[in-house]
């Protein structure tokens, strides 16, 4: 039988993606960008699914901070080349 919750009760612990932002940094260093955008944006779906779920998720922005960093370095580096 469902029972809902109480304030007191622990939920389910939160997820964390403070790894898959580690691992997607490795990838867009050492697997030539592609890969690595790959991961990211995987990752960003799987964050979304979590969070339309109702699961609790942890460090989901640091997957955002790293597809923009890494968004405006390929843009710098393109504008560079671009230009020479």
């Amino acid at each position: 039988m469902f029972r809902p919750r109480t304030p007191d009760e622990p939920g389910p612990p939160a997820h964390s993606y403070a790894g898959e932002a580690a691992l997607t940094v490795l990838l867009y260093w050492f697997g030539l960008g592609v890969s690595g955008l790959a991961a990211n944006v995987l990752f960003l779906r799987r964050l979304r699914a979590d969070r339309a779920a109702g699961r609790p998720t942890r460090y989901g922005g640091c997957l955002w901070a790293v597809l923009a960093a890494h968004l405006i370095l390929f843009a710098t580096v393109a504008v560079y080349i671009i230009s020479r």
